[in-house]
């Protein structure tokens, strides 16, 4: 059973390791993990913008194999 406990200065979740993917857990927490690492950030929209890119491209070399059958070239 997943818990949600809140105290005046966090909220605490417990997910029994049993109870959700790994990967989807992941893909849940990520958000949360990107607004906590940017919180007070002075980064520029643009900056943030290459950086997005940069690791969507990255995503997609390492998974594209998931998604598409067969050996394909690396592009560049």
């Amino acid at each position: 059973m997943i818990t949600i406990e809140s105290t005046e200065d966090e909220v605490l979740v417990s997910i029994p390791r049993g109870e959700v993917d790994p990967v989807r857990l992941e893909q849940l927490l990520r958000p949360f993990l990107l607004e906590a690492a940017l919180s007070g950030s002075r980064l520029r929209d643009e900056e943030a913008e290459a950086m997005a890119e940069e690791m969507k491209e990255s995503w997609w070399r390492e998974n594209r194999s998931r998604f598409l059958p067969g050996e394909f070239p690396e592009s560049e």
